[in-house]
């Protein structure tokens, strides 16, 4: 959050630094600012949750310091590169567009296939009880 929180202030002042320089920008101060919190965050929360995935479900030993530390490490790099992105010739709200279209698409994507699993839930639960029913026994 922290991480975030600075990378936030640090996109937008550079990108507010190039623009007060008298530099023509493709983006406001801001959206450079946002894209700089999703270059972040985003990388960190996905190896903080691939790690939760591979603790919780495939009961792997990994020490939650370890993940803590690749969390930081992967946001850090995620901010040195996201404030390297920030120049005149960069159109941060485009960027900021694909990755919110991303999100949606994978959203949309899970409530699929959630969906599919539970129609294949309820199939076989209703084929085993009329096999059953069918059968004489319950």
């Amino acid at each position: 959050m922290l991480l975030g929180l600075l990378a936030f202030f640090a996109g937008r002042s550079k990108a507010t630094r190039l623009r007060s320089a008298g530099t023509a920008m493709f983006a406001q101060p801001d959206q450079y600012a946002w894209f700089t919190v999703l270059s972040t965050a985003g990388p960190a929360l996905l190896v903080s949750a691939l790690g939760a995935f591979v603790l919780l479900l495939l009961g792997a030993d990994i020490p939650t310091l370890y993940l803590l530390a690749a969390s930081l490490v992967v946001a850090a790099v995620g901010l040195l590169l996201s404030l390297n992105q920030v120049k005149p010739d960069f159109h941060a709200r485009q960027a900021i567009e694909r990755v919110i279209r991303l999100i949606l698409a994978s959203a949309a994507l899970i409530s699929i296939l959630t969906t599919f699993g539970i129609l294949i839930s309820i199939i076989s639960e209703a084929l085993r009880f009329f096999k059953c029913t069918a059968s004489g026994s319950l």
